[in-house]
């Protein structure tokens, strides 16, 4: 049977846009791909990895050099009590909860993390939810402390589990801190366990270079959750092809436009776009300071959130997430 792929259309208003081209001198554009409609300004746009070092992130062994994201999301999974971790949480949670299949009964979550989702399915409908993540320290938390059923492992490699075992398995916001070689076994794996239904999502398009820290003290730059890889519309389509027939593309959640060169250029002068508060650089140990902007610094950054809100409000932003169900072959 043809793989049968369908994509729903995440709306991007076009008024002001002549507005906006005339005052900018720039030209407004659109990425169509199959059929989602995307308004940006040009001159907001980077390149996808601009300045970005991945050299630091991924060896040619495909091992992580010297970068302990472990121990980062331990803390996170930890520390924040299962908590939201970014804006956008609440709408991606909603539109997988809007995916699942109305005869599902067990879920398993592949890399579950801290637990944020599924407290959130838990909430939702009786399920026999089930986790599996890296991070012992958040596997023990969702275990002793909130009384779920968790354990310790790698989605790419679940022999504990039987094949079809679970109704529906949801693998959220993952693949992009894996390399392709990974990614291509942990989608076997995860297909492997699953009865019928999978949910898989991921960051939309990622300008990884404006989520990226610079350490003064040794140079490493990086991403500062350990992303390695920009997901487009392309990478869903050769990882599931080999295991499904049926996928439905969707999205969620409104991200503003972000310019990665705007990111690189505040770096570089000890500041950040995406700073609160000090951290601790994951290449050499040594802080990285917050530095709050002062003087032209703080009215430039003012601006620029001026900006991000108001075409925002316009209607020109991109999506935050894509959030994807495959569905694997029926057995006649």
């Amino acid at each position: 049977m043809r793989n049968k792929f369908r994509y729903e259309s995440y709306p991007a208003t076009r008024r002001i846009r002549g507005i906006i081209a005339q005052q900018s001198g720039r030209r407004l554009h659109d990425k169509t791909a199959s059929g989602y409609e995307e308004c940006s300004l040009n001159f907001l746009e980077g390149p996808p990895d601009v300045q970005y070092n991945r050299s630091l992130m991924v060896s040619e062994n495909s091992r992580r050099q010297a970068m302990d994201y472990n121990a980062y999301w331990d803390s996170v999974y930890t520390e924040r009590d299962s908590a939201q971790q970014s804006p956008f949480t609440e709408a991606l949670h909603s539109q997988i909860l809007s995916l699942i299949p109305s005869a599902t009964s067990s879920i398993l979550d592949a890399g579950c993390g801290g637990g944020s989702l599924m407290i959130r399915l838990a909430a939702a409908g009786e399920y026999a939810l089930h986790g599996i993540d890296v991070s012992e320290p958040g596997i023990e938390h969702l275990v002793k402390n909130l009384r779920m059923s968790a354990e310790a492992g790698s989605i790419t490699d679940m022999p504990q589990f039987a094949d079809d075992q679970f109704d529906l398995v949801i693998c959220s916001e993952v693949l992009e801190h894996l390399d392709d070689q990974q990614v291509e076994t942990a989608v076997s794996e995860i297909f492997r366990v699953a009865k019928r239904n999978v949910i898989l999502t991921c960051p939309y398009r990622e300008k990884l270079g404006y989520h990226a820290l610079l350490c003064q003290d040794c140079g490493a730059e990086y991403h500062i959750c350990g992303h390695i890889r920009r997901v487009e519309d392309s990478f869903w389509r050769d990882i599931l092809r080999p295991h499904s027939n049926e996928i439905k593309i969707t999205t969620s959640g409104v991200r503003p436009l972000r310019s990665a060169r705007f990111s690189r250029w505040l770096r570089t002068r000890g500041h950040s776009v995406i700073m609160s508060s000090d951290q601790k650089c994951m290449n050499c140990s040594q802080p990285i300071p917050y530095r709050r902007p002062t003087g032209a610094l703080r009215q430039v950054l003012r601006a620029y959130s001026l900006l991000q809100r108001v075409s925002t409000g316009f209607g020109i932003h991109s999506a935050a997430n894509y959030v994807v169900r495959a569905s694997k072959p029926s057995r006649s």
